[in-house]
């Protein structure tokens, strides 16, 4: 089996999808009868989570191999022993 990189969009809407199916089905099962007040700030805390993940993923992406930062100057030395066409 070919491995494929992951498809982050469609993760999180299947994630909610799913979440959002078993919300209601608990729901109409139990005659509950939840105080949605709680749905604004969860949902600020999820998004604000979402975004330092991003923030972090992309610090990582540009770091070097040994962990710490690229040095803008070595990169400039590569691309200057790179031949031409």
């Amino acid at each position: 089996m070919k491995r494929h990189p992951t498809d982050w969009w469609s993760l999180v809407f299947g994630g909610l999808f799913a979440l959002v199916g078993t919300f209601a089905i608990v729901v109409t099962e139990t005659r509950w009868s939840p105080d949605l007040r709680w749905l604004l700030p969860l949902s600020t805390l999820v998004i604000a989570g979402l975004i330092v993940g991003g923030v972090l993923a992309s610090r990582r992406a540009t770091t070097g191999a040994e962990g710490g930062v690229v040095d803008p100057d070595a990169l400039a030395e590569v691309d200057r022993e790179v031949p031409r066409p």
